[in-house]
C-alpha cells in the first residue's frame, strides 16, 4: 500500500472500485495538489472542479494521460481553436 492511499480515500470521491490502483491514485493525487493550490486554477471562479464535478475532471486527466504525444499535440492544438472560435463569438 502506498502513502498515497492512505491519505486518499478513493471511495468518497466514486472511485472505490480502484483502490489499490497506483495509477489512479497518483493521478487524484495530482489532481488534489492541483486544485488545492491557488495558483494552479486561474478560474474566476472557486472550486470550479465541484461545478463540474472531480470524477468529469479525473476521467479526462486519465484519458489525456494516455495519449501519445502525437494525439496530446493535436488535442491541445484543437483546445486552443475551440478557445479562440469562442472568443471570436463574443
Amino acid at each position: 500500500m502506498s502513502n498515497l492511499q492512505e491519505t486518499i480515500d478513493l471511495a468518497s470521491l466514486g472511485l472505490g472500485e480502484y483502490e489499490g490502483n497506483e495509477t489512479v491514485i497518483e493521478v487524484v493525487n495530482d489532481l488534489k495538489i492541483f486544485f488545492n493550490n491557488p495558483t494552479s486554477c486561474l478560474c474566476s471562479t472557486d472550486n470550479c472542479y465541484e461545478k463540474i464535478g472531480f470524477i468529469n475532471f479525473f476521467k479526462r486527466c486519465f484519458e489525456i494521460r494516455g495519449l501519445e504525444k502525437n494525439e496530446l499535440d493535436i488535442f491541445v492544438k484543437a483546445q486552443l481553436m475551440a478557445m479562440q472560435i469562442k472568443d471570436n463569438e463574443n
